[in-house]
């Protein structure tokens, strides 16, 4: 459909028809959906102060993010950015489950329909469409930052213990989005095609966006999507890595503990979830000489903690096929972890053993000799007992109070030292990091007791940073060429033995 008054000029759209009835668009640049007439900012910035919000939307003052950029490299300022389209995201959710008309989580729970969950998908497919050029949105390296990308599930159940209580150390955290996207899945796997059976993994995924919420809209949390959403190419290309990389590897014993713990507590949700005479026969299959008082009093007991459980639907769940529901883990592999970490000047971090075997099996450069010379950094931190808060207004009000900035601004001089080479302030900020967390058990002591536990750190200094040629391809091919650079460091956070359990306790 060729403009009808500059037919000789450069334009014009393409519609297809296909034999089966679906249809495909290109606009005059080859662009597939009309995002970048909505997803357009109405105005861009221009003129700013340095203590103005900055202009790509990070929701952090200019100074402190674009401004010593050169404009070619920084994020783009004239489409909305990953922050803002989070929090668009979040708006569109809560206006479809009505929670901004006063329902609460249990109505929610009881009340989520097919209908709202191909609306979820559906916006979330609107603010994330297949032409997305997702490089131009992530935020620039900055020194003003000490950012992580977390090598681990995006899960309700465990982001206060992994993500958000880490964030009094941590400048900002990045991870992935939970949410499936719609245009990129056969439509009997679609959310918006056979939304019925997305409805169990919906309902985790906007608990975890709600839990996020506060933290997105201040800019400590990047909720960004997989790369291959929007690039198939990029998407084949890091699974293919992904699948050489673990060809005839088996994960260790006990590796991936949590894992297990977090498929072994959706199993049992949905077995809660079963109808009271499917619950009585598996229950007399199981345990035969159980009188029926006795089963009345087991199913009493389930369905009780059914309804106080947050993450289970408070609906009857139809045996078979036709009330299957599709569960998953969301999270990156290294590659793509890899790949974020590069393009946004970020640390990786995970809680998973399995993830960091991987990491210094496959992406470890260094000889000994040179990695030694951060040893001094190494145990210090080693020793630092990090207290975890697992209450998220707790959290919320530390960081708006700038509390623990010291620990913070600690881990921003140990990477910027380290991605300089510079190892001649080794011994300074070894010091720097015990002078930081004694300072940090003194404010621990004014911050009101909730749940809370330690976490400990166990750090990976590898002399020229951890790199991967195949991530190298990526990010030569679908990424910044000039701003390819090793990965300075990375971190295994553990947790004591009897918080660990009763974290899956109450997360499970």
């Amino acid at each position: 459909m060729l403009p009808q008054d500059e037919l000789w000029r450069f334009g014009g759209e393409i519609y297809v028809g296909d034999a089966d009835g679906s249809t495909q668009y290109r606009d005059a640049f080859g662009r597939t959906s009309g995002a970048h007439e909505y997803l357009r900012r109405k105005k861009r910035a221009t003129d700013l102060g340095p203590n103005d919000w900055c202009g790509c939307g990070s929701g952090h003052k200019f100074k402190r993010c674009c401004k010593d950029l050169p404009e070619t490299d920084r994020p783009s300022w004239d489409v909305y950015g990953i922050r803002e389209r989070n929090l668009m995201f979040c708006n569109a959710v809560d206006g479809i489950l009505g929670l901004t008309a006063g329902k609460s989580w249990d109505d929610v729970r009881r009340e989520l329909s097919d209908e709202q969950v191909k609306r979820i998908h559906e916006a979330f497919g609107s603010l994330w469409p297949e032409d997305t050029d997702l490089v131009e949105l992530l935020p620039r390296p900055t020194k003003g930052a000490f950012r992580a990308v977390y090598l681990g599930t995006s899960d309700p159940r465990t982001v206060e213990a992994t993500v958000l209580g880490w964030l009094p150390y941590f400048d900002e955290v990045v991870l992935a989005h939970p949410f499936t996207n719609p245009l990129c899945v056969k439509p009997e796997f679609s959310p918006t095609k056979s939304p019925s059976q997305y409805k169990a993994q919906t309902l985790k995924n906007v608990l975890m966006l709600l839990i996020l919420e506060p933290y997105i809209r201040s800019g400590y949390v990047h909720l960004i999507p997989h790369p291959g959403d929007f690039n198939p190419h990029f998407g084949m290309s890091s699974l293919h890595m992904a699948k050489e990389r673990t060809a005839g590897w088996k994960p260790a014993e006990g590796s991936v503990d949590l894992l297990k713990a977090l498929a072994k507590d959706d199993h049992g949700r949905f077995l809660r979830q079963l109808p009271e005479s499917s619950l009585r026969g598996l229950i007399r299959e199981y345990k035969p000489e159980a009188s029926d008082a006795e089963i009345d009093s087991v199913i009493a007991y389930m369905k009780s903690d059914l309804a106080a459980d947050p993450y289970a639907l408070l609906q009857p769940i139809v045996p078979g096929e036709s009330g299957a529901q599709l569960l998953g883990f969301k999270g990156y592999n290294l590659e793509v972890a890899m790949y974020l970490a590069a393009l946004t000047g970020s640390i990786i971090y995970t809680d998973l053993e399995a993830q960091w075997h991987q990491l210094h099996l496959h992406a470890l450069q260094t000889d000994q000799a040179a990695a030694a010379a951060w040893v001094p950094v190494v145990e210090s931190l080693r020793a630092v007992d990090f207290p975890i808060d697992g209450d998220p207004q707790t959290l919320r009000e530390i960081r708006s109070d700038g509390r623990f900035g010291g620990m913070r601004a600690a881990m921003r001089l140990f990477a910027e030292a380290v991605r300089s080479g510079d190892r001649s302030r080794r011994d300074h900020i070894a010091l720097q990091l015990t002078k930081a967390a004694q300072a940090m058990k003194g404010e621990w002591k004014n911050v009101p007791e909730t749940l809370r536990h330690t976490g400990r750190v166990e750090l990976s200094v590898p002399s020229g940073g951890f790199e991967r040629n195949e991530v190298h391809r990526l990010l030569l091919t679908f990424g910044r060429a000039k701003s390819v650079h090793p990965i300075p460091f990375a971190m295994f956070i553990k947790f004591e033995e009897a918080v660990a359990t009763h974290s899956q306790a109450a997360a499970c």
